[in-house]
């Protein structure tokens, strides 16, 4: 298994993965914000399960490669767990409106997009990896990204 030594993806990979933990509830927010929010959080929950089953043993913390994985939905986008957890972070901002978590999910979704840059990196090692990239276009939204 081809995995990175580089400390930055070590340090990325860790407040990507374990920063929103760091999040607190309560500040400003209403009931309608509570009712979409607590949906999105739902919505991006049950998407993070379905996601971790299609990934398999695949999954880790720092960028590696442990296989490649095209099925479920790694057909759509390439990093589909990244969706996810913007769709479950979205709905947790909307019902827990707080500077702090603004500005704790804008640290951790720059170590997002940092760790899918160094999964990249490692992954376009492998054919396999190539071969998907060129089948799928986008790494985390359709059509945008």
């Amino acid at each position: 298994m081809a995995s990175t030594t580089r400390v930055t993806d070590w340090m990325v990979g860790l407040v990507g993965s374990l920063g929103s933990l760091l999040a607190r509830p309560g500040g400003a927010h209403s009931p309608a914000g509570d009712i979409v929010g607590l949906s999105l959080q739902g919505i991006g929950l049950v998407f993070i399960v379905v996601t971790l089953v299609a990934l398999g043993r695949s999954f880790g913390i720092v960028a590696a490669n442990r296989g490649v994985v095209t099925s479920g939905p790694y057909r759509i986008v390439r990093h589909p767990l990244y969706l996810a957890y913007v769709v479950e972070q979205v709905g947790y901002l909307l019902q827990s409106v707080r500077v702090w978590n603004f500005v704790l999910f804008a640290l951790v979704w720059a170590c997002q997009v940092a760790r899918i840059r160094a999964e990249e990196r490692v992954l376009s090692a492998d054919p396999a990896y190539e071969r998907f990239m060129r089948s799928t276009r986008h790494r985390v939204v359709p059509g945008v990204w």
